[in-house]
């Protein structure tokens, strides 16, 4: 999603956000991604992925796996522009997914109202694409299936 947007950040090393984005979906790549509704308490989903990437980037040299495991905690600790940014749309397409794809009746749309706000809130069109979201996620938790 994120090179749709490339041209609106021109201040953004966007090879360095395509990385990020890339590098945080392979820690989910061995035990998958634990939605956010089944996440649990006191389970560290970032850690466990995290060993999972290593296993993964294990045969690279060790220069590579320093550089992907830098920008996977970059991502985990949103501690840069590219950082934010990636989160931000992790977190839309998340949203759009349950916007769009099928989910089971007793889906709780509820949640997806708040859910990664405080990284799709701070930049202007990330806010925006939220803001069209969010009002098919209120239709849907409404119980209107016709968006």
């Amino acid at each position: 999603m994120i090179l749709l947007f490339d041209k609106q950040y021109p201040d953004l090393d966007i090879l360095k956000l395509i990385k990020i984005c890339v590098i945080h979906d392979l820690g989910e790549a061995i035990n998958g991604d634990i939605a956010a509704v089944d996440q649990i308490d006191g389970v560290d989903k970032g850690a466990e992925e995290r060993q999972d990437l290593e296993l993964l980037i294990r045969p690279l040299p060790s220069s590579l796996r320093e550089e992907i495991l830098s920008l996977w905690d970059e991502y985990e600790n949103a501690s840069s522009k590219e950082a934010l940014l990636a989160k931000a749309f992790d977190k839309i397409e998340t949203i759009l997914q349950h916007t769009q794809g099928n989910n089971p009746p007793d889906f709780d749309y509820g949640f997806n109202l708040n859910y990664g706000k405080k990284y799709t809130d701070y930049d202007d069109l990330t806010a925006k694409l939220r803001t069209l979201i969010d009002k098919d996620t209120k239709l849907l938790a409404e119980g209107n299936n016709s968006i």
